[in-house]
């Protein structure tokens, strides 16, 4: 199995707290050759970067979401109830570029 990280900007049109009031992630693109891999997926780890703060959790659904950019894009619900939290230097994500990410571990 594998895990979706993505990086939550202190700018994020999605922040934190958002995501786990509802258990559910904002609208994440996701490159096409990813696409057949989000069958794996089971964790999902969420970067905060006002908080220095990792936010891990089961993942319970990867949902397509309509767009009218054309992008691929999915919402992962996750399991609220059970979120790991760690503290981790957002700088050290390992993460190799710069604004909004999304990447498959």
């Amino acid at each position: 199995m594998s895990t979706i990280a993505v990086k939550i900007n202190a700018d994020s049109a999605t922040p934190i707290t958002s995501c786990l009031d509802v258990g559910a992630s904002g609208n994440w693109v996701i490159a096409e050759e990813n696409i057949s891999s989000l069958k794996d997926v089971d964790m999902v780890d969420l970067y905060d970067e006002l908080s220095d703060t990792v936010y891990s959790s089961p993942v319970q659904s990867i949902v397509p979401v309509k767009s009218k950019d054309k992008n691929n894009r999915f919402m992962i619900v996750f399991d609220r109830d059970d979120v790991t939290v760690r503290e981790q230097d957002y700088k050290t994500k390992g993460f190799k570029f710069s604004g909004y990410g999304v990447r498959l571990m």
